[in-house]
């Protein structure tokens, strides 16, 4: 079984995928997209990877009123 680092460097084709089931007030089928400064904050080590960095994750966390 691969590490999450090794997931992580390897390259991957994004795939963007449905519900299967309807769930969360989402409807079998629905995608949904989440923002992912949403998810991430600036200390995690993949934030650091992004290429436009960290400060503008920083930056749309702050204008949402999202903890540091």
């Amino acid at each position: 079984m691969k590490s999450w680092t090794e997931k992580f460097n390897a390259p991957a084709r994004v795939a963007i995928k449905p519900a299967p089931v309807s769930i969360a007030g989402m409807r079998a089928g629905e995608v949904m997209l989440v923002p992912f400064w949403r998810v991430l904050d600036k200390a995690p080590p993949t934030t650091k990877r992004l290429t436009f960095g960290a400060a503008f994750v920083h930056e749309n966390r702050r204008e949402e009123g999202l903890p540091e």
